[in-house]
């Protein structure tokens, strides 16, 4: 018996793409060493999370990035 992929309609998706996958953070002390800093600058990034973030700044599409944790 084959199942066929049941795609709601666009207004009734809650996005237009999601990303599986996981956001890397990236922590920036600046020009000092890691030991002597008092704040870090913040960098999001990770393959699925650039995806999501390109099909929302170029197309307006509106998207999210899940994690899937591990069992």
């Amino acid at each position: 018996m084959q199942q066929m992929l049941k795609v709601k309609s666009p207004s009734q998706a809650t996005f237009d793409a999601l990303s599986l996958g996981e956001v890397m953070l990236r922590l920036d002390p600046g020009p000092g060493r890691i030991r002597n800093t008092r704040s870090f600058d913040v960098w999001e990034g990770g393959g699925e999370y650039n995806v999501a973030r390109g099909l929302r700044k170029c197309f307006g599409l509106r998207t999210n990035c899940r994690h899937i944790p591990s069992s």
